[in-house]
């Protein structure tokens, strides 16, 4: 039986984990330049790491942008997609936020993930634009 957890980031060796999860989806499989990818932002944000039977599968990220919890680095390995882990990622970080007393989240979608998060109840907050060469869009979800 497969065994899924998800928990707030605490130590080096589990940011290590995230890191090895975003170089896989972001660097490798999506070719976004590692200067992009790894942009120095890491210390200062709340990391989730998901694990499936102990190894690292998804991740994301959430920082105080300007008073605005803002998610960052969502990613899921390709074997491991289609199992709900993404939709995990985002509920560990949404209780992170509220625990935070944060009243609304936003997120810079990539196009092909926009369905994705519409179906959690994120709605347009910007047109298309282009970021790293791919097609995003801000969105943005009320938490309150």
């Amino acid at each position: 039986m497969t065994t899924i957890s998800a928990k707030i980031v605490q130590d080096s060796l589990d940011l290590q984990e995230v890191l090895q999860v975003r170089r896989s989806v972001f660097i490798e499989e999506q070719q976004i330049p590692e200067s992009l990818e790894m942009d120095g932002l890491d210390s200062i944000a709340a990391h989730v790491i998901v694990k499936e039977d102990d190894m690292p599968v998804a991740t994301g990220r959430l920082r105080n942008v300007q008073g605005e919890a803002k998610v960052e680095r969502v990613a899921v390995l390709k074997s491991s997609r289609g199992k709900g882990l993404g939709k995990l990622v985002m509920d560990s970080l949404e209780e992170y936020a509220l625990q935070q007393k944060f009243s609304a989240i936003v997120l810079n979608a990539q196009e092909h993930a926009i369905p994705f998060y519409t179906t959690l109840g994120y709605l347009p907050a910007s047109n298309l634009y282009e970021e790293a060469g791919i097609p995003h869009m801000k969105m943005k979800k009320d938490l309150t």
